[in-house]
C-alpha cells in the first residue's frame, strides 16, 4: 500500500515507520567547509528561539554507536544556532547529532 504524498513532504528510508516526513519540522544541519577550525568544529542548525537543544558526538557509526553528550540546554536562536566543539581537534572523523530537548 502506498500513501499519498502531501506538499512539503519527502520520502523516508525504506522500512521507516514514517515513510513521509514533514521537512518543515526536521532539524537541518547547516554545514560547509568553513565549519572546521584549528580550535575545533562548529555545528550549526536551523533553530527556534523558544526551544532547547543538545549536541552529541561519536567517532564511528558502525562499531561504536554510542553518542557522547557535548552540551545540553543550548538556547535556540532565531534562524541558526551554533555550537563549537573545542574537543574536535584531531583528524576525526566526527559525527554529530543535534537533539531537540524542549
Amino acid at each position: 500500500m502506498r500513501a499519498n504524498r502531501t506538499p512539503g513532504s519527502v520520502r523516508g528510508a525504506p522500512g521507516n515507520r514514517c515513510p513521509y516526513l514533514d521537512i518543515t519540522s526536521c532539524l537541518r544541519l547547516v554545514a560547509n567547509r568553513t565549519n572546521a577550525t584549528p580550535q575545533g568544529f562548529v555545528v550549526s542548525w536551523a533553530s527556534q528561539p523558544d526551544r532547547l537543544y543538545a549536541v552529541d558526538r561519536t567517532t564511528n557509526l558502525v562499531s561504536n554507536k554510542i553518542f557522547v553528550n557535548l552540551q545540553s540546554s543550548i538556547s535556540g536562536r532565531t534562524g541558526i544556532t551554533s555550537f563549537k566543539d573545542t574537543t574536535a581537534i584531531g583528524p576525526g572523523p566526527y559525527y554529530y547529532r543535534v537533539r531537540l530537548q524542549q
